[in-house]
C-alpha cells in the first residue's frame, strides 16, 4: 500500500480501502452461496474482518485511539504514565501489568527509579469497547476517512 498511496496516507487511504469494505459489508450482509462438498448442500457463506494487524500509526487511523502524545497507551488508556525522556514521550507503569511477586516490581534502579506498587489499570470489558468502537467508527466516517 506504501507504495500504490503516493498522497498523505490518512486522507486518501479510503479511495483504496473503499472496494475492500464495499465488498466486506455485502460479504456479511448478503453473503454468496456455496457448494459444501462435505454435506453435499448449498449454504450462504458469510464473512467478517475479525483482526487487523497494523503499525502503531494505522492502529490510530482504525481503531480511532490516539497513538501521540500523553494518553497514547491503547491498553492503559485514560491510565497511562508517562515521563519525558531525551525530549520524547516515554509511558511507564507497564509494571504493573505483573503479579504482585514478580521479581520486577521492586526493582527500581532498573527501571525508572520507582518501585511499582499500583494496581494494575482497569480491564474493558464488553459494552465498554463496543462503544468505544462505536465512536471511532463515528469519528472515521465524520472525518471522511472510511464510509463503513
Amino acid at each position: 500500500m506504501t507504495i500504490l498511496i503516493t498522497e498523505d496516507l490518512g486522507r486518501s487511504i479510503k479511495i483504496y480501502l473503499k472496494p475492500l469494505i464495499d465488498e466486506l459489508n455485502d460479504l456479511w450482509t448478503n453473503g454468496v452461496r456455496t457448494f459444501d462438498k462435505s454435506t453435499g448442500k448449498m449454504f450462504t457463506l458469510r464473512a467478517t474482518v475479525m483482526w487487523t494487524m497494523n503499525d502503531f500509526a494505522a492502529y490510530a487511523m482504525v481503531s480511532g485511539w490516539s497513538t501521540k502524545g500523553y494518553m497514547a497507551c491503547p491498553i492503559c488508556k485514560e491510565d497511562v504514565t508517562f515521563g519525558w525522556h531525551a525530549g520524547k514521550v516515554c509511558y511507564l507503569g507497564h509494571r504493573r501489568w505483573l503479579s504482585w511477586d514478580h521479581e520486577w516490581q521492586t526493582k527500581d534502579k532498573e527501571f525508572d527509579g520507582n518501585k511499582e506498587c499500583r494496581l494494575r489499570p482497569r480491564e474493558w470489558f464488553g459494552d465498554e469497547i463496543l462503544e468505544q468502537f462505536s465512536r471511532s467508527e463515528k469519528q472515521l466516517v465524520g472525518s471522511d476517512l472510511l464510509h463503513i
